[in-house]
């Protein structure tokens, strides 16, 4: 059904002018959630890694902790295999340490299971004001039977994501 052309422009109108204002308001403080601690997410693929300059320069700019989180997935019929949690420990411990050097304050956050689930876990428990973390590019058939980590994490995660585009997989 459409709309005669003065009740559509009178919409639009109602619109333009609700968005207008909210243009115009001044930034209300109580209403802006400070950025404290961010949290950024990797798997140490390269696409993961296109997120980290992002956030590294996001905490710079708001003075904020960095959360560098990797995720080991753990299907419950396996148990972990002790080499592969050390070396991934020791990646991230070393990937918040090289921040460090470089003037960020940052810290190595490790967990074992689902990537998505884990990632909005640890954003709220860690009290993350943003998560920054890059999506893998995946399209047709792949995403249908793999899904969006990123996808899920922006529908249940608490505070805000930054989604970086990532290097598409060939």
């Amino acid at each position: 059904m459409t709309r005669p052309e003065g009740e559509r422009i009178a919409l639009e109108e109602i619109l333009i002018a609700a968005f207008t204002a909210e243009v115009d308001r001044a930034p209300d403080p109580a209403r802006m959630q400070a950025i404290r601690r961010i949290l950024v997410a990797t798997d140490f693929s390269p696409s993961s890694l296109r997120a980290l300059p992002y956030a590294e320069e996001m905490a710079r700019r708001f003075d904020a902790d960095l959360l560098v989180l990797y995720v080991d997935f753990a299907p419950s019929i396996y148990d972990p295999v002790p080499g592969d949690v050390v070396a991934s420990k020791t990646a991230i411990e070393r990937a918040a340490a090289a921040l460090r050097g470089r003037g960020v304050r940052a810290s190595a956050v490790y967990r074992r299971g689902a990537a998505a689930e884990e990632i909005v876990r640890a954003a709220a428990e860690e009290r993350a004001d943003l998560i920054v973390m890059a999506t893998h590019g995946r399209t047709g058939l792949t995403h249908a039977l793999m899904g969006s980590v990123a996808e899920r994490v922006v529908r249940h995660a608490q505070c805000p994501v930054l989604s970086v585009r990532g290097v598409a997989p060939k």
